[in-house]
């Protein structure tokens, strides 16, 4: 790796990740899908996939000691950055190569939770990026949302989540997939930058086996007037890593502005 292309992003005080400055790298909306998550319980089984560099199988077993966090890519240079990171920060995280599209080597049933924060472009509709790791973060290139709803179906045990993080306009074809896996849709929440700002994700969570009744919850709002995140959004991110955040912490995300 050569250092000047790299930079490090702090998620907590104890996680850092390493990132490419001109690759794939997360956003605010890895930090949403690691967070307000379901309680499976002591000894629960998370797998994340199309992990990239970590951020968010990272979070997730740094503030849950007690899970099992299994993250999966298949891109060479994400795949090599996770395991670095992971190596780095001295995390239990297991790190996998594979493919959604290839469910024959995933196991079954064995997870409670899997988290997806899936490629929603399609190649055919714009400009495909010419860094790999961004066109295979961001366009569906090697497997759809399809792919990704049957692959945590296989891996979920009965009455597993699923919580997936996507743009509106492909809600219909996550809502779709899901129920084609078998996974009932059971909430949806749309994040908007402001509270006059049109929705730009939304998070979905479905459940192995759940009912057909959609709960749509109140809005999160990313930033107020004063440009800073929201108490809700400031929470979330300060505590993604780590359920006792530290008040510098707290306070340099409740402070930061666009």
């Amino acid at each position: 790796m050569i250092e000047e292309e790299w930079d490090e992003a702090v998620i907590s005080n104890d996680l850092v990740v390493r990132q490419r400055i001109k690759g794939y790298r997360f956003g605010l909306d890895a930090l949403l899908l690691a967070t307000d998550l379901p309680e499976p319980g002591e000894g629960a089984v998370v797998w994340e996939l199309g992990a990239g560099q970590g951020a968010v199988a990272l979070s997730v077993a740094a503030r849950e000691p007690g899970w099992e966090v299994v993250a999966l890519e298949r891109h060479e240079g994400l795949l090599a950055a996770l395991r670095e990171n992971i190596e780095r920060n001295g995390s239990r995280v297991r790190a996998l190569e594979g493919d959604v599209r290839e469910r024959a080597a995933l196991p079954h049933g064995v997870a409670q939770l899997v988290l997806c924060n899936p490629p929603y472009f399609n190649p055919n509709s714009r400009r495909v990026s010419e860094d790999g790791e961004r066109a295979c973060a961001r366009y569906e290139l090697h497997g759809g949302l399809g792919d990704f709803a049957r692959a945590a179906a296989k891996l979920l045990a009965p009455r597993g989540v699923f919580k997936v993080i996507a743009p509106p306009e492909r809600l219909e074809d996550v809502l779709r997939e899901a129920s084609s896996a078998g996974l009932g849709a059971e909430r949806v929440r749309f994040v908007h930058d402001t509270a006059q700002a049109s929705a730009y994700l939304c998070e979905v969570w479905c459940r192995r086996g759940g009912k057909a009744v959609l709960e749509v919850r109140a809005p999160l709002v990313v930033r107020g007037e004063d440009g800073r995140y929201t108490g809700e959004v400031a929470s979330r991110v300060a505590g993604a890593a780590t359920r006792a955040p530290s008040e510098e912490l707290s306070r340099r995300v409740s402070e930061a502005r666009r």
